[in-house]
């Protein structure tokens, strides 16, 4: 082994599966990516819904003088 400079090339079959495992590990990787982010995106929104909702529901109290719970 110590006078070769590289290993051996892949075989046909052995250089397909690993195409094969390194695509779908990159699809997984992509879609849990976009998903994380949509995931982040309805995070936000409701975050900023509730907000509102809150100013709103102290607008209401103010308006009629006391909780509206």
């Amino acid at each position: 082994m110590q006078d070769q400079l590289t290993a051996r090339p892949l075989s046909s079959s052995a250089g397909s599966l690993q195409a094969s495992a390194t695509g779908a590990l990159a699809a997984a990787c992509a879609v849990s990516v976009v998903l994380g982010g949509g995931q982040a995106v309805h995070s936000l929104l409701d975050r900023r819904r509730l907000r509102q909702w809150d100013k709103a529901r102290a607008e209401a109290d103010a308006r009629w003088g006391g909780k509206t719970v």
